[in-house]
């Protein structure tokens, strides 16, 4: 193998790849990256079993060939190199060398044989997309799936496509957010698969980057993100991944519609004092939420026999009767976070029963909490 590349490429090539969550495993080959040249493209590919991702980029071939490299020698070595640079690789001996007009360095090659093959998008069905759209709805709902792997349907985000519209949804049993987007999407419909959480994160992480159009394929078993190159007619980068087996909860029986106590706060206000009250809660993290409809206040108390006690209040709108909640504060927060909009409004439907909130203005976004059950 002997091939030129910029260095501007080769730094962006493993500033992705570097997205690829690295899991604890036994395979050596998995700490490798593959570096390839085929035609007038050097292609690195990395995978560790669950995901994988292929990158590409124009470059000057002179002999067609590939090796396996330490991703972290590699990737530390490429980082010093600037982007202006012309990058000169191929493979001598046990060696991949690199020179450039700076320096010269060989980095130990391994063996190819066992570098699992990365498997391509072919005649799977597909949707187009607009990477940050679909990113940043994915992103409000990814941190509320379940750890738990007794029922792994839950442990990753539901995403539901038809032709006008995107549905993202997650779950941990205690609370459930679901985000909607209304658009005109290109492709089959319609589409429903569970991505694995540590697969969303990086999706996130690598797609968001971009404001452009993406093509996702789509089989029972996997999807495939492609991302096309401003070099050429050829994908930049192809993103695959496992899919979630089963079947996701029927959720939307669970929604609340009626409510006890309705409410419209600030979301700075109460998210800046339930941040303070969590500073007092017990080992459950619980805080009391008391809705005051005659003051149109509510009131925010935690207590923790080893560490004190805290109480505060906060303006609010109030429509019903006096009520007093307990949540986590952690999932509380977590759900309000998620809401971007200045104002949130807060519907209890009973001390035990499911809460809802959701943006004051909007209803593409619900996040529905299971309060603390009093002693």
């Amino acid at each position: 193998m002997k091939l030129t590349v910029a260095g501007e490429q080769l730094k962006k090539g493993l500033k992705v790849i570097n997205k690829i969550t690295k899991r604890k495993t036994a395979l050596e080959v998995l700490e490798n990256v593959l570096v390839e040249s085929e035609k007038s493209l050097i292609k690195m590919i990395f995978t560790n079993l669950e995901t994988g991702l292929l990158y590409q980029s124009l470059a000057k071939t002179e002999k067609e060939g590939k090796v396996c490299v330490k991703r972290d020698v590699f990737e530390k070595l490429i980082n010093f190199i600037n982007e202006e640079d012309i990058i000169e690789l191929e493979e001598k001996e046990n060696f991949l060398t690199i020179e450039s007009k700076n320096f010269n360095a060989k980095n130990k090659k391994f063996s190819c044989e066992d570098f699992p093959v990365l498997p391509l998008p072919k005649e799977e069905k597909h949707i187009f997309v607009n990477s940050k759209n679909f990113t940043e709805n994915l992103r409000s709902v990814l941190n509320f799936t379940s750890p738990s792997l007794e029922k792994p349907e839950i442990s990753g985000v539901l995403v539901k496509i038809s032709e006008k519209e995107m549905v993202f949804v997650a779950t941990d049993s205690f609370r459930l957010g679901e985000k909607k987007s209304i658009q005109k999407i290109e492709g089959d419909f319609p589409v429903s698969f569970i991505i694995p959480q540590e697969s969303a994160k990086e999706i996130f992480e690598i797609f968001s980057n971009f404001n452009e159009q993406i093509k996702i394929y789509y089989s029972p078993h996997q999807i495939f993100i492609e991302k096309k190159s401003e070099e050429g007619d050829f994908p930049e980068i192809i993103y695959v991944s496992r899919l979630i087996e089963g079947t996701f909860p029927e959720y939307e029986g669970i929604i609340p519609k009626k409510f006890e106590v309705e409410s419209n706060v600030k979301i700075d206000e109460i998210l800046k004092k339930i941040k303070m009250a969590s500073i007092f809660t017990k080992k459950t993290n619980e805080i009391e939420l008391k809705f005051l409809p005659k003051e149109n206040k509510i009131k925010i108390l935690s207590e923790n026999v080893d560490l004190g006690s805290f109480e505060t209040e906060v303006l609010a709108e109030i429509r019903g009767k006096e009520i007093s909640v307990l949540f986590n504060y952690e999932f509380l927060e977590e759900g309000i976070s998620a809401i971007d909009d200045p104002e949130l409004f807060i519907g209890i439907s009973g001390e035990d029963k499911p809460a809802l909130l959701r943006p004051k203005n909007l209803e593409d976004f619900v996040y529905v909490l299971m309060p603390i059950r009093k002693e």
